[in-house]
């Protein structure tokens, strides 16, 4: 199997064109992007008999510049978007990590930060969205590096939803923000990056998706610091006897709370602020490469 910007230079050097005869069919060595084969004398409206790839994607290029300039709008607005809810979602954290020592337990700090939360997971939901929207140009599998990270997300909202809005007991929360909500949303940020890295080599821009390998390990290293730091955090939280959202800081916490600021809310604000600059520059890829594909068009 060819890789994919194999694929994309080779389409360059033959200027992303093939020779069809009179009856419509391929007239010269043309591989399928998916498979490797050869589909010379097979007619443009059919399909590889080896994996069921259309013809027609496997003959123009799978370079993001041929397709749909509708999708590349789509991916175009979910980077803006994503890059406006991590920005935000960084503020947010700063915001509950200040406040906690400031004013704990008002309630207008509660007020406050139920405020700056539903904008924020909004901007993240639709920017999310919009990025892993579907090609109606391209098939796809029913279980694909596309669709995981929206199952995967909408499993972690549903988990933050039920310790949220629901009445339940400490042990019964914490285990489901340790073992739903925290992982679930780990894994959905690790494979929209990878979802993302593979849309780069499409471009193609190669150091683009070498940066976001980074981020991918930078992202699972992530999930695992925060499998355990707020595990532990909500483990000392039951124990003492104090509720494991931190909208407060009990004296007798400080130093606990401290550490936890430390090793875990920086971190997460750095990191959420580095996403935020690779989503700017995905959202100046995706816009190019857009008014290329329109161009195409015209």
């Amino acid at each position: 199997m060819i890789s994919v910007y194999e694929e994309i230079m080779l389409e360059e050097r033959r200027q992303t064109r093939t020779r069809l005869n009179k009856c419509n069919q391929i007239d010269e060595d043309l591989l399928c992007t998916e498979c490797g084969y050869n589909l010379r004398g097979l007619s443009v409206e059919n399909t590889c008999p080896e994996c069921g790839m259309r013809i027609g994607v496997s003959r123009r290029g799978i370079a993001l510049r041929f397709c749909d300039p509708l999708w590349l709008a789509l991916l175009t607005d979910g980077a803006r978007w994503l890059a406006i809810g991590c920005v935000a979602q960084a503020a947010l954290i700063a915001g509950v990590t200040i406040g906690s020592v400031l004013f704990p337990g008002a309630p207008a700090f509660r007020v406050a930060l139920w405020i700056t939360l539903i904008p924020t997971v909004l901007f993240i939901l639709h920017g999310f969205d919009k990025l892993t929207s579907h090609n109606a140009e391209e098939d796809e599998s029913l279980l694909n590096i596309r669709r995981l990270p929206r199952i995967f997300f909408f499993i972690a909202g549903m988990g933050t939803l039920a310790t949220t809005l629901l009445t339940l007991s400490p042990p019964v929360r914490i285990l489901i923000r340790l073992f739903i909500a925290t992982p679930f949303f780990a894994l959905s940020a690790i494979l929209l990056l990878a979802y993302l890295r593979k849309l780069a080599r499409r471009i193609p821009h190669l150091r683009l998706a070498r940066h976001t390998t980074l981020f991918v390990w930078s992202a699972i290293l992530m999930g695992l610091l925060m499998f355990l730091v707020e595990g532990f955090m909500q483990t000392v939280g039951l124990l003492r006897g104090v509720p494991p959202a931190p909208t407060s800081t009990p004296a007798n916490l400080m130093g606990t709370y401290l550490l936890f600021v430390a090793v875990y809310a920086v971190p997460q604000m750095l990191f959420f602020l580095a996403c935020a600059w690779l989503m700017k520059r995905y959202h100046k890829v995706f816009s190019l490469t857009l008014r290329q594909a329109r161009g195409y068009e015209e």
